[in-house]
């Protein structure tokens, strides 16, 4: 189980990883760290906020991707391609290129690996289309919220021995 310190006066800290940041990124970051070393490496998330928070707890978590098994269940034929051609027109053609290819490429694996390999209970939004999308794409959990979305990634840093150091300042 993860541990969570509390700020003592003084203390040093040695850890095999560092990550700064315990928002849903941070914790994505850890969980893809842990996949890649032995269970023997220590982790470890440096957090300023008293507890694990970050600005996905403040949004509604809903997460674009394209050609999941969720959208796939649906009938819903999407692509990378077409993901970053609604992207674009969206933005008016101004998105940088090569950083949009590699998000549009990779999200929709990364909510798949989140699904299969920590149980993250995604489901696809039906009902809208998301402004500028043109086929359903949005992920979110079932709660539709980014408290949920972050408590769901916390649990699974958790649950794999990555500790997380609140009320640190990092410089």
């Amino acid at each position: 189980m993860a541990q969570v310190a509390t700020e003592p006066d003084k203390y040093e800290i040695f850890a095999d990883i560092v990550i700064i940041g315990a928002g849903a990124c941070g914790l994505v970051a850890a969980l893809a760290a842990r996949e890649e070393v032995n269970t023997d490496a220590s982790i470890l998330l440096l957090e300023r906020d008293s507890k694990p928070s970050g600005s996905t707890s403040l949004s509604s978590g809903f997460i674009p991707a394209a050609g999941t098994s969720l959208q796939k269940e649906r009938g819903i034929s999407d692509n990378p391609e077409l993901f970053a051609a609604d992207v674009q027109a969206k933005a008016k053609g101004l998105s940088y290129k090569p950083l949009l290819n590699v998000v549009v490429r990779e999200i929709g694996p990364t909510i798949e690996w989140l699904m299969t390999t920590h149980g993250l209970p995604f489901v696809l939004l039906d009902g809208f289309l998301y402004p500028g999308h043109s086929v359903l794409r949005m992920h979110a959990m079932p709660e539709k919220t980014g408290s949920a979305l972050h408590s769901a990634l916390l649990e699974a840093a958790q649950s794999r021995d990555i500790t997380i150091a609140c009320n640190q300042k990092v410089e």
